[in-house]
């Protein structure tokens, strides 16, 4: 009898052990709005006891082809094992970069015939978006408190200020 109890203890601290799953590591999660062709991924890795995000985002530019850009801010800090996330940065300290710009045919045109154009052209389009990298941290990046619904090892279930759930996914 004593045994089966001690048994049965176990099995249960193993099953709560293997729920109680850490968030450290990286998570990823891709929104796509079809209509205004767009996709927005979203990055957190949490390392010790700090939790850094970035945005990757692939839109088309009209005139321009489709683009492809990276915002990132400063790492925070973070109490790990805590259910409560509270994801603030300051705007101001946005990073972006231009991870790739696939040009119109137009465009492609002009750099064959002069293609030190190219590099030219990726500037002009770095610098209209860079004007707007505080924006776009504001309106992309994850702010406020988060609550931590889930965490297994493959996914990780957030519910933000609003009460909407996100789902992140471990990347391979």
């Amino acid at each position: 009898m004593k045994r089966s109890i001690l048994t049965m203890m176990l099995a249960l601290m193993a099953m709560l052990s293997m729920q109680a799953q850490t968030i450290t590591g990286k998570w990823i999660t891709h929104i796509v709005d079809e209509e205004a062709e767009e996709m927005v991924s979203h990055i957190l890795v949490f390392e010790g006891n700090l939790m850094r995000q970035a945005m990757f985002g692939m839109s088309s530019m009209e005139g321009v082809g489709d683009i492809s850009i990276a915002v990132t801010v400063p790492a925070q800090d973070y109490t790990p094992g805590s259910k409560v996330l509270n994801f603030r940065f300051d705007p101001t300290q946005a990073e972006m970069q231009l991870q790739g710009v696939d040009f119109i045919d137009e465009i492609k045109n002009v750099i064959k015939e002069n293609p030190a154009k190219e590099e030219q052209l990726k500037q002009i389009v770095f610098d209209a978006l860079n004007k707007n990298k505080q924006q776009m941290a504001q309106e992309g990046l994850l702010s406020g408190n988060y609550t931590v619904v889930s965490a297994t090892d493959t996914k990780l279930v957030l519910k933000d200020p609003e009460g909407e759930s996100m789902t992140f996914i471990r990347p391979e």
